[in-house]
């Protein structure tokens, strides 16, 4: 239902999963929310022109992703119920 994914990793990184994700029809393609240390603009501009909902920052709380993971679900869930 959400993809939560980092910039850096080994083998894909989170920009090669974000086109990769971006590529599937839109009826399954699941909102995708960047968790990084990645702090720089360009940074989260990238990730967010490849079709992320939201970059998140480390270091985070865990209550404030689990209320962006909520509040993405939500958006999600109604998005697929209008159509």
């Amino acid at each position: 239902d959400l993809l939560l994914t980092d910039l850096r990793m080994p083998n894909l990184d989170g920009y090669e999963l974000l086109a990769l994700v971006a590529k599937l029809p839109a009826a399954i393609r699941p909102p995708a929310l960047v968790l990084t240390a990645v702090a720089g603009r360009r940074e989260r501009e990238r990730a967010l022109a490849l079709g992320a909902v939201g970059v998140m920052t480390k270091p985070f709380r865990a209550l404030e992703v689990l209320e962006t993971v909520d509040a993405e679900l939500r958006r999600s869930r109604a998005a697929l119920a209008a159509r």
